[in-house]
């Protein structure tokens, strides 16, 4: 009997304390005015390509969208910064072609939305790549 007292003594003491029952009705967060909003995050993804080989990308009604890339110094590995480029090249189904162009950090490749379109890229150096995929329309 003695251990229920200390029990029920503890709990009208630390309840209070706790926050849970402050003088309001329902939802602890009810007299919160702040909207709460989910942000989509789009995936990051990668590819390492070693010196003069490439990578093909087919991508149908999205784009990439080049966040960062590095590149292997003589022993280490460093970033490429925002004025590093790749070459690469774009073939799409509906005859859309860029033989070769380079692509900055930062820049969304060109190709054509709602098309299927393969996108070659080269490697000058050792790199790794991290860009996002983005969706792309056709305009109508």
């Amino acid at each position: 009997m003695r251990n229920d007292q200390i029990f029920v003594l503890l709990l009208v003491v630390l309840l209070p304390m706790s926050g849970c029952f402050d003088g309001a009705v329902g939802d602890a967060e009810a007299t919160d005015d702040e909207t709460s909003s989910v942000e989509h995050i789009e995936p990051l993804y990668s590819i390492s390509i070693d010196d003069g080989d490439s990578h093909t990308i087919i991508l149908n009604g999205t784009s990439l969208k080049i966040d960062s890339a590095f590149y292997r110094a003589e022993n280490d590995w460093r970033p490429m910064g925002s004025s590093f480029k790749v070459s690469y090249s774009i073939t799409c189904d509906d005859g859309f072609v860029i033989e070769k162009l380079y692509a900055f950090s930062g820049d969304t490749l060109p190709v054509m939305g709602g098309v299927e379109c393969s996108v070659d890229i080269v490697a000058n150096d050792d790199i790794v790549m991290i860009f996002r995929e983005v969706q792309i329309e056709a305009l109508r």
